[in-house]
């Protein structure tokens, strides 16, 4: 699993905590993948984009929430979801 750690000098706390828990999230959905924590890593990537409107991370972050959204959407359809969505 990737860290999402930033190297922006400006991160600001909220940034932070919120890539925090994107990161614990991903670590339960390993464990467990259930649609609701797909959902949560969607939510909280579309924060991210909101809260850092200029960042270089923005784009990672853009395709991840898409990423994620698809995962969500797979498994809320009870198709298998496969691993290339998982790799981050």
């Amino acid at each position: 699993m990737m860290s999402l750690k930033t190297n922006a000098p400006a991160t600001t706390r909220h940034t932070q905590l919120l890539v925090a828990a994107i990161d614990h999230l991903i670590a339960l959905h390993l464990n467990n993948p259930e649609p609701c924590l797909s959902l949560l890593i969607n939510r909280n990537y579309k924060l991210l984009l909101e809260k850092n409107v200029v960042h270089p991370d923005r784009n990672n972050w853009l395709n991840q929430q898409q990423i994620w959204w698809q995962c969500y959407k797979q498994s809320c359809a009870g198709k298998p979801v496969g691993d290339d969505l998982l790799m981050l």
